[in-house]
């Protein structure tokens, strides 16, 4: 059962920084839960996972396109000749 009152809002900022460093930080009230929801911590930790992922993607996508098209390009300029 999810604790709900005035006194267990969620911090939303200190929700970010404890999704970011996989932790949880006691709530206000000892009566009250961490999460605002079940399943929140799985979520939490799908989303990092994805955006892990998704680093080298960013940083290497365009450079690995490139290279590509360009070798692409200068082969089909090789072979009109």
């Amino acid at each position: 059962e999810v604790k709900r009152g005035a006194g267990c809002a969620p911090l939303i900022l200190i929700l970010f920084i404890d999704m970011v460093l996989m932790s949880t930080t006691k709530p206000v009230e000892d009566d009250c839960d961490a999460y605002m929801f079940e399943g929140q911590e799985k979520l939490q930790r799908f989303l990092f996972l994805v955006a892990v992922l998704c680093v080298p993607v960013l940083l290497f996508g365009t450079p690995v396109y490139l290279y590509y098209t360009y070798k692409k390009k200068k082969e089909e300029a090789l072979v009109i000749r």
